[in-house]
């Protein structure tokens, strides 16, 4: 028969028992939930947290009131706006982006404050309409001009996309919607050239000048299906995302899918590493 222990043994054990530590959900009036919160904080009029897998910035006006009242003392009232509806000013001809459901621009991005994120919003949202363009070498950083590049990305906070491409897709104009390589680079040059610094390399001459960021990325370049994107951070020593293409005649709406999740990684980069505002 099992001796009963002393109660002062077992409260001591239980003691020892890790317990969870504590945390925080968010559910938010749009309806995103966040569990497990950690390291909540104010900044200006967005409330930054910790996720397991991610750093988040909510608008204060997003918060249920009795959340937003626990938060909102942290900040002068002022900071906090008045709750409207959030919509990016478009280019001309393209359709108005307002708040919309998961995966859609507005929502992998402009929740960030960041104004290269809201122009690659707008950009994406832009190239549904955008009618044919024509490109040259001059539209983007050479891989010979790499330092050039870094340094345009250190001074704006603004990652490197390294636009991988051939001759033939600058000879004469590309349209966005076209399922074939020139317009996977109308596609993937529309969206992103206005929001990062842009480097042209070609891997029928540039090989060899290749960063080793970009060379691992790649793996055999020489085989490479092209149009393809590598983003990096600022220093181009890290890769942030991969553009990369199954096939050049891919849909515009395929091409949207692979799209979005590099939005989506190169927006946690702007949240975790560069946290800036515009």
């Amino acid at each position: 028969m099992m001796k009963k222990l002393p109660l002062a043994i077992m409260l001591g054990w239980i003691a020892c028992v890790p317990q969870r530590a504590s945390a925080t959900d968010i559910v938010t009036l749009s309806g995103k939930k966040y569990f497990e919160v950690r390291d909540i904080r104010v900044r200006g009029n967005m409330l930054t947290f910790s996720t397991e897998s991610d750093i988040v910035r909510v608008p204060l006006t997003d918060l249920p009131p009795a959340l937003r009242a626990r938060y909102a003392a942290e900040v002068p009232k002022a900071a906090v706006p008045k709750a409207t509806p959030q919509t990016l000013v478009p280019q001309q001809g393209s359709t108005p982006v307002t708040s919309a459901g998961a995966g859609s621009p507005h929502d992998l991005v402009v929740a960030t404050g960041n104004k290269y994120l809201a122009q690659m919003a707008e950009d994406l949202q832009a190239t549904k309409t955008t009618g044919p363009a024509t490109y040259s070498a001059a539209d983007a950083f050479s891989i010979d001009q790499l330092e050039e590049a870094r340094r345009d990305a250190l001074a704006n906070g603004r990652p490197v996309a390294f636009f991988v491409v051939n001759d033939a897709v600058l000879i004469g104009p590309s349209k966005a919607s076209d399922a074939n390589a020139k317009g996977a680079f109308a596609h993937f040059v529309q969206t992103f050239a206005r929001s990062v610094t842009p480097v042209f390399v070609f891997p029928e001459h540039d090989m060899a000048k290749f960063p080793p960021v970009l060379t691992t990325a790649l793996a055999k370049p020489s085989l490479v299906s092209v149009p393809r994107v590598v983003f990096t951070n600022s220093e181009a020593t890290e890769v942030l995302a991969d553009l990369s293409l199954s096939n050049d005649r891919m849909t515009f709406a395929q091409r949207n899918e692979v799209i979005y999740p590099a939005v989506g990684m190169i927006k946690r980069w702007y949240v975790r590493i560069a946290n800036s505002l515009p």
